[in-house]
């Protein structure tokens, strides 16, 4: 039987030997190997794979000794060795079984004849010597008979009567890990086992999810067990960025509803998760609030439209109702005018009036009757900019009879609106603006308990939040509140009157706040997500800024950074891929561009919703910013046709006749963009928008140029000259 053995070994090495040799042979020998593959090898190749018509040569040729079987002696390993190498092999497999040098319990198992550790040690330094890579095989789930088959290891195994597959594998300490065969998903075999190669530890975490320090125990026991990772479902647990909400101001330039039909599959296309509906007097309200509402406002009717078309296309719909400041759409009326905090400014409601608190109300039970339908997760509460507070009579009183201040009487007013949203809508997530937050005492606000019913927004909008936000905010913050939300812009925040789109600035924006959420969200439970918000007027009285369809643009480019965040620079923003993302939403072809350059950029060849308002504002522009440099800032109108040269009629006629020809053109190319703009505003907007941004963008520079026209027409009719002197306004009269 020995015999036999030695004789089938020897022919397994000779059989090696063959192939390994052609394997090796110099110079472009033709290895055929199987098949009709003719494999290529050149000389000296003996590192690296090859392909050559499809075959493949192994760079790793490792030569496997079984030695559970007919194990050599000392002295045949040192010609054993020099053999492999010569042949071509580049390593050995070693399959020891029992002839490893065990201790301990698994010592008792070992065979007669194991190597000793000296012997092991000498044939490991002998293959290393001759460059061959050693590789042990140590089975650790089937083929463990050799420890399986004894008594005392009989009670591991799978099945009482085999001491083999399936097996109970002995991995660590006293834990036994039963692994059953039959398991199909992601199988890894090991002769002839089955073991899941993945095995995934789910966390949800919609539910009940850990504060930071259990994290700390779990993951190392979720090792322990055996897992190899984790399903983590988020839902609203992401660290930062998980709901990307996108706002609609409707307090200016209202869409008509043939336009939200595009707008809102393009939100949801952009990477939005939700709206951020502020309605100010857009919302069909009734009663003495319906005597407010816009002439446009929509009828429910609409609003539930609106609202089932973006539940239709997964969008959560959060609803926002200023309940304290920014109520001008109220306050401004005579007939509510004795509910302000203020006599002489019609922003802030009397805290301390029940009457005025009670308007409120009234407009969120409306509100939030609408939407209930609908479903609401989270309500936004706005609470910004609060310019005036303990000034009406009422508050006076209120603060004097409870020994309150400022701090208080505004802590109490935001628990009363939340408390009153939370009982109108069960299980709704109340979200407010920071800034009056930050404020006040942060141990009042836990006293309070203002802390368990609020989620703070931070807003912010410029470039560099390093140094636009104070470096205690976040800390303070933390303090008391578990979720935190951030509020970034991609339009109306660039200028009160900004009319054309200024990307560079918005992009800086968002990724100045993919730092800050990368750097601060561990402060708190989590950060909620971000409020992308989109300002149509900066507030009540002040004009319009950037159209929406001027700024959808934007709107798409940030939310690809949202998407494809975080990045503590721009340096390291995926540039490309923002413009990939920004070409399949606005379904164009774009040129390579900087993004945060100042060089114009060109989208007008984009299609998206409301492009022709896009494209007619840049026109306008283009007209407009050249009437500035080509007639105002013109020598002949610097030098001749100034406010000096109307009031003393003083001038060279000669020059002004070229102007006037300018002028009559450029009155004419407004005309002509101010009709590609209004033709391309109808579809989308309501007639008074159109006016309103016809009278506050061009009409000014068509008012400027009539009067410049005006100007030239008087003084091209002067043929004589007062003196050169002008010391007083007699001295202008004609001489005779």
């Amino acid at each position: 039987m020995e015999c036999f053995r030695r004789k089938r070994l020897f022919r397994q090495i000779l059989v090696a030997f063959l192939i390994c040799y052609v394997a090796w042979l110099a110079p472009n020998t033709v290895a055929h190997l199987r098949g009709n593959s003719n494999i290529f090898l050149p000389k000296g190749v003996d590192q690296y794979p090859m392909f050559i018509d499809g075959s493949f040569v192994p760079a790793n040729r490792i030569f496997h000794l079984d030695l559970k079987g007919a194990p050599p002696r000392m002295k045949y390993w040192e010609e054993l060795i020099p053999f492999i190498r010569a042949i071509g092999a580049t390593g050995i497999l070693l399959e020891y079984e029992d002839m490893f040098p065990y201790s301990g319990r698994l010592g008792r198992l070992k065979s007669a004849n194991a190597y000793t550790e000296g012997e092991l040690l000498r044939i490991l330094t002998l293959a290393r010597s001759n460059n061959l890579e050693i590789i042990p095989l140590v089975q650790t789930l089937g083929h463990l008979e050799w420890i399986l088959k004894y008594k005392e290891f009989a009670k591991y195994r799978e099945s009482e009567q085999y001491p083999q597959p399936n097996t109970v594998a002995h991995l660590r300490g006293n834990s036994n890990i039963f692994l059953p065969k039959g398991v199909d998903q992601y199988p890894m075999f090991i002769d002839g086992s089955f073991v899941p190669a993945n095995r995934i530890f789910h966390l949800d975490l919609k539910g009940a999810p850990p504060r930071m320090k259990y994290w700390e125990e779990l993951i190392p026991f979720i090792r322990a067990i055996g897992a190899t990772g984790i399903l983590l479902e988020y839902e609203d647990m992401f660290p930062y960025s998980a709901n990307r909400i996108f706002h609609l101001d409707l307090k200016g330039a209202p869409p008509r509803m043939k336009y939200w039909e595009e707008l809102i599959p393009f939100i949801r296309a952009i990477g939005a998760t939700g709206i951020l509906l502020e309605y100010e007097d857009m919302f069909p309200y009734s009663g003495r609030l319906g005597r407010l509402k816009s002439a446009n406002a929509y009828t429910e009717g609409e609003l539930l439209r609106i609202l089932t078309l973006a539940r239709s296309n997964n969008l959560e719909i959060i609803p926002l109702v200023q309940t304290l400041g920014h109520l001008e759409w109220i306050l401004k009326y005579k007939e509510f005018a004795k509910y302000r905090e203020s006599e002489q400014y019609p922003q802030v409601i009397c805290l301390g009036d029940d009457e005025a608190v009670n308007l409120v109300l009234e407009a969120l039970a409306q509100v939030t009757r609408v939407h209930k339908d609908i479903g609401i997760n989270f309500f936004h509460i706005g609470g910004d900019e609060v310019f005036q507070i303990g000034m009406c009579e009422s508050d006076k009183k209120v603060m004097e009879e409870m020994g309150w201040g400022h701090d208080q009487l505004l802590v109490h007013h935001f628990m009363r609106i939340a408390k009153y949203v939370k009982a109108n809508v069960e299980g709704v997530r109340i979200v407010m603006w920071h800034d009056m937050l930050v404020g006040v005492s942060q141990e009042l606000i836990k006293q309070i308990g203002l802390n368990l019913l609020v989620e703070p927004v931070v807003w912010q909008y410029a470039e560099d939040l390093d140094q636009s936000l104070n470096n205690d905010l976040w800390p303070s913050l933390a303090i008391n509140f578990h979720y935190i939300w951030a509020a970034s812009a991609f339009k109306g925040a660039d200028g009160p009157s900004q009319y054309i789109l200024n990307l560079p600035h918005y992009l800086k924006n968002h990724v100045s706040w993919m730092k800050q959420m990368n750097d601060v969200y561990e402060q708190f439970l989590q950060f909620r997500g971000v409020f992308v918000t989109g300002w149509q007027r900066f507030d009540h009285f002040a004009v319009l800024c950037e159209l929406l369809p001027v700024s959808l643009v934007s709107a798409a480019f940030n939310f690809a950074v949202l998407k494809n965040g975080p990045s503590n620079d721009i340096g390291k923003l995926p540039v490309a891929i923002l413009v990939r993302e920004a070409e399949r939403v606005l379904k164009c072809k774009l040129a390579p561009m900087d993004v945060f350059g100042s060089e114009d950029r060109d989208f007008e060849h984009c299609f998206f919703p409301g492009r022709g308002v896009y494209a007619a504002i840049n026109h306008l522009h283009r007209n407009l910013r050249s009437v500035e440099e080509k007639v105002f800032k013109d020598y002949r109108v610097l030098g001749w046709l100034s406010d000096f040269n109307d009031r003393y009629e003083y001038t060279q006629v000669w020059y002004l006749s070229e102007v006037r020809r300018k002028v009559l053109d450029y009155m004419h190319f407004l005309r002509r963009a101010t009709g590609f703009v209004k033709e391309a505003m109808i579809p989308i907007f309501f007639e008074d928008t159109i006016q309103e941004f016809v009278i506050q963008y061009i009409n000014p520079t068509m008012d400027r140029l009539q009067k410049l026209l005006e100007r030239i027409e008087k003084l091209s009719k002067l043929r004589d000259f007062p003196r050169l002197t002008f010391q007083t306004t007699d001295d202008l009269r004609r001489q005779s």
